[in-house]
């Protein structure tokens, strides 16, 4: 599985939500902010069933690049909660590195980024205990999760670019989404001028798009697979858009 090199850079980010040291974890927001209207998460009792790990990068047991985030892929949406200072440690041996968290929507996961640099070729040991993450749906790990893996060295990473509109947004738009477009087309034209700020017909609480802001933009909401309390059918119809186009359209969003 590839990481999501846009989200490992989230401290300069402007959209990546607040910032609070607690203990040796720095705790931020989902990037791009709670969707507006609010989607609070729910208590459930003994008997609900768990929120799983379906995936890790890196997988358990390999390497991976001493400088770049570690995820861990859920089977549902992450809400925020508020996190101990033990609930997401990463170690080597008794030595606890610093780390900062991130919410990725488009992914369900919980990305973790080390504000220390690892060592190249010592073993780190990443550990979530069950209040460390939370499902929308009120879910918690039923056990402690860890994931061990081994640092090694990396290169300098070039920097990396937004998405730009009319080279990477447009096109997709244009393939996927037939239904938009001036009258007498039912839904208004996907261009960045005449969706920001204006309000969802089936979400009226919402806008289309919020610049800066995915998780408070319907149309990011609408393109993430049932994601809870969003209003009428996904977009766009038919097939849901692949995880790569889901990404490019919550980062371009979150660039702007």
């Amino acid at each position: 599985m590839s990481t999501v090199p846009p989200l490992a850079n989230f401290p300069n980010r402007r959209s990546a939500g607040r910032f609070a040291a607690i203990g040796r974890v720095l705790v931020v927001t989902f990037v791009g902010g709670a969707a507006a209207g609010g989607v609070s998460a729910c208590v459930t009792g003994e008997d609900e069933p768990n929120l799983h790990v379906v995936a890790t990068d890196p997988p358990e047991g390999a390497a991976h690049p001493a400088t770049a985030a570690l995820e861990v892929r859920f089977d549902a949406y992450l809400a925020t909660v508020p996190l101990s200072s033990a609930a997401v440690r990463l170690t080597s041996g008794e030595v606890e590195i610093p780390v900062g968290l991130l919410g990725d929507p488009v992914a369900r996961a919980l990305v973790v980024r080390p504000l220390d640099e690892l060592v190249p070729g010592l073993a780190y040991t990443l550990t979530v205990e069950p209040e460390g993450v939370r499902a929308l749906d009120g879910r918690r790990l039923g056990a402690v999760f860890t994931l061990d893996f081994v640092a090694t060295a990396t290169g300098v990473r070039p920097p990396i670019e937004p998405p730009d509109f009319d080279a990477d947004v447009r096109p997709l738009l244009e393939r996927r989404c037939g239904c938009h477009g001036p009258p007498p087309a039912e839904w208004p034209p996907l261009e960045p001028a005449e969706l920001a700020f204006t309000p969802s017909r089936a979400d009226p609480h919402r806008v289309l798009l919020d610049p800066g802001a995915p998780m408070r933009s319907a149309l990011i909401l609408k393109i993430l697979p049932g994601y809870p309390g969003v209003s009428g059918e996904g977009m766009p119809p038919g097939d849901a858009l692949p995880e790569s186009e889901r990404r490019l359209l919550f980062d371009w969003v979150r660039s702007l």
